[in-house]
């Protein structure tokens, strides 16, 4: 096993359940790199189901990113998901068929969609995610609350979704979140927050900020 795929365990864990890696690419640099961790790290559920990795039905989540237009640029031609959270988190990765593609986070607690200088591809999976350095994305605390009290796994495509966003005074407390639909919570917020972004004069909150 690689120094990589062993600190990825160590801080993540194994899948459970696993799924097959869906995830490919044309690069040869970056795909020779991916097909030799993928089969270590593995794909699907990770840390009792709270993110989702590198499996199948990541394209879907394309959805909520167009229906977040209003902070995410459109018509990027090589962006793809690479997974998210039980909040809603995605991970989304840009100029993937390039030698250095670039991690980006969309993030509903904190209504951005933001990156670092270093938040590579292969320094997500050998620092960012098993270190948990990725602000808020890895944050188990109100999900972990919410398992306590009710012993149960969420359905497919639900999530346990901000009720205010940070900027607004909402708080990473159980009571700032409630089960939703993924796709709806991303369409319903995007028409809302795309009303806010339209309006003349000062900018207004929720806002979408670069870290």
């Amino acid at each position: 096993m690689t120094p990589l795929a062993k600190h990825f365990r160590r801080g993540m864990g194994r899948p459970a359940p696993a799924t097959e890696n869906a995830i490919r690419f044309d690069e040869p640099g970056v795909s020779l790199f991916w097909e030799t961790v993928a089969p270590e790290l593995g794909a699907g559920w990770f840390l009792d189901r709270f993110v989702y990795l590198f499996g199948p039905g990541l394209e879907r989540l394309q959805r909520c990113i167009q229906a977040w237009s209003f902070l995410v640029p459109p018509g990027h031609p090589d962006r793809r998901v690479l997974g998210y959270n039980i909040h809603g988190a995605i991970l989304v990765l840009e100029n993937g068929n390039t030698p250095l593609p670039k991690v980006l986070v969309l993030e509903p607690y904190r209504v951005a969609y933001w990156t670092h200088e270093f938040l590579g591809f292969e320094n997500l999976l050998a620092r960012w995610l098993p270190d948990r350095e990725l602000p808020y994305f890895l944050d188990t605390g109100v999900y972990e609350a919410w398992r306590q009290s009710t012993g149960e796994y969420l359905g497919e495509d639900m999530i346990l979704a901000p009720k205010l966003p940070e900027d607004l005074g909402g708080t990473r407390t159980l009571e700032n979140f409630q089960v939703e639909n993924l796709f709806e919570y991303y369409e319903r917020t995007g028409r809302k927050y795309a009303k806010v972004a339209a309006e003349p004069g000062p900018p207004k909150k929720p806002r979408g900020r670069k870290r």
